[in-house]
């Protein structure tokens, strides 16, 4: 089943019937809260979740929904309750669990022009070096009509197909228990049992993930690993907390991994970035 989810969509009505999509998710906090109410209407199903995106994304992961086609346009970031951007690096990585390998992006570049991006880490929805390919495209090979959408007039939408790229891994120690992985973590948040995260702008809201230790960027807390019981066998999953010398740091790790049944997965977003951590 074509599967097509327009998040912060708002609630006004929409005719989508020319829309190539067997089902259609709208994603809005303006819908009564906790809705999730399913209609079919023109031989197509429409699905209206009243909740935050993160909410959504969890609910449609559970039930192991993917889509071909994600829009994000008006995020009330200025007005409408808006916490984050959704085009931005944080969530566009929460959400990756629940798109296909390849998919439509329809996004508005210039809603962003006047927001203030020191608190974004780009100020493109798609940073290079990131998780996919990019090539922009025209509507009607995604099967859209932009005009039919709310809050599409006051802006200049652009779509892009984009394909997932192969994770890179690469081994740090000789028992190979401390991996350096060019990928994702929320394609894989569930195969450990300790998972540690530097705060960022979706912390207070990611409330479905038990094995996840959030830490201030910069301060990776070492001593937390001390308490990790290695009795058993244990998976640990790291991202990368902005230090000045990774190399030294991820010896500690390897250092710390010696001796103990445990594996150490360290997971980078940026293959630039792989001298940072490779000596």
């Amino acid at each position: 089943m074509k599967t097509i989810a327009y998040f912060a969509s708002g609630i006004e009505k929409m005719d989508l019937s020319s829309f190539g999509y067997d089902r259609i998710i709208l994603v809005d906090n303006g819908f009564k809260t906790g809705e999730y109410n399913i209609k079919i209407e023109n031989n197509k199903t429409i699905i209206r979740m009243g909740c935050d995106a993160i909410t959504a994304v969890d609910i449609l992961k559970d039930k192991k929904i993917k889509l071909d086609c994600f829009i994000s346009i008006n995020e009330g970031l200025y007005e409408g309750g808006g916490n984050y951007p959704l085009n931005g690096e944080y969530f566009l990585s929460y959400l990756s669990p629940i798109l296909k390998n390849t998919y439509y992006h329809l996004y508005a570049p210039n809603y962003y022009n006047t927001i203030d991006f020191r608190t974004l880490s780009s100020k493109n929805v798609f940073r290079k070096g990131s998780f996919y390919k990019e090539k922009e495209v025209d509507f009607k090979i995604a099967e859209i009509i932009p005009s039919t959408l709310n809050n599409a007039a006051n802006y200049k939408l652009k779509c892009f197909q984009m394909q997932r790229k192969i994770e890179e891994t690469y081994i740090l120690d000789n028992d190979n228990k401390v991996k350096l992985i060019y990928g994702n973590i929320w394609n894989h948040i569930e195969e450990f049992e300790y998972v540690f995260l530097p705060s960022n702008k979706l912390t207070r809201f990611i409330k479905n993930h038990k094995n996840i230790h959030w830490f201030l960027k910069g301060n990776f807390p070492f001593n937390e690993l001390e308490n990790v019981n290695c009795k058993i066998p244990i998976k640990i999953a790291i991202l990368p907390w902005y230090s000045k010398n990774y190399k030294v740091e991820l010896g500690k790790l390897v250092e710390f991994a010696k001796n103990k049944n445990i594996q150490i997965d360290f997971f980078f977003q940026d293959s630039r970035d792989k001298q940072k951590y490779i000596s």
